[in-house]
């Protein structure tokens, strides 16, 4: 068990390290995919097996608090993406129905042309807004307009893509943890059942 104990340290601390310190080496997703699987099989393995042995008992804690951290972390990063996601797609909404309903009723033309300007260099969508006569015409954006709205456009499109790669790694995160929880209890479970029943067949032997 010692030695398991230390190989499973290992496998969880240095991707994790490696990670932050080498990314362009243990990025790769073998990589953490390798230490992922094994971690997920010899985790609940050792910590069964060092139940039994009285000696071996000091390494139980080590196998649950791996597991317990690596969790803990997972969970994290989960809360840390959502509330990414969350933020960016509160950013990237429509236009806001009240908002265009100023524009034609607010009771200063200058501010309704404003509303209409503000429109067009955030949504890129000309609107209909009410002139000094109060007829309704539809917003002609100038070149710095047109310019800002396409330098907005552009983190906006950004933005877009942010949020639909933070989906994919939330969905990913929540299987992976799912994952791991499931494979623990159903390794954990056999695995303690195979080592009670050789401990039960050690003692009826020994009587």
């Amino acid at each position: 068990m010692k030695h398991l104990s230390k190989f499973c340290t290992l496998l969880w601390v240095i991707p994790f390290l490696g990670k932050l310190y080498l990314p362009d080496v243990f990025s790769f997703w073998y990589i953490q995919w390798t230490s992922f699987a094994l971690l997920s099989v010899l985790l609940p393995y050792g910590f069964a097996t060092s139940l039994f042995p009285k000696i071996e008992h000091k390494y139980a804690l080590s196998f649950l608090f791996i597991f317990l951290i690596n969790m803990f972390s997972t969970g994290v990063g989960l809360n840390l993406l959502i509330t990414a996601n969350t933020f960016l797609t509160t950013q990237t909404q429509l236009i806001p129905e009240n908002t265009s309903l100023e524009a034609l009723n607010n009771d200063s033309s200058e501010v309704r042309k404003v509303i209409a300007k503000v429109i067009y260099t955030e949504f890129g969508q000309p609107i209909f807004y009410k002139d000094e006569s109060n007829k309704q015409i539809l917003y002609r954006p100038s070149e710095d307009d047109q310019k800002e709205y396409e330098s907005r456009f552009s983190t906006g499109a950004k933005a877009k893509q942010l949020i639909k790669q933070t989906t994919a790694q939330i969905t990913e995160i929540i299987y992976l943890f799912a994952f791991a929880c499931c494979s623990f209890f159903v390794i954990f479970f056999l695995t303690y059942r195979i080592e009670q029943r050789k401990a039960l067949k050690k003692i009826n032997k020994d009587t």
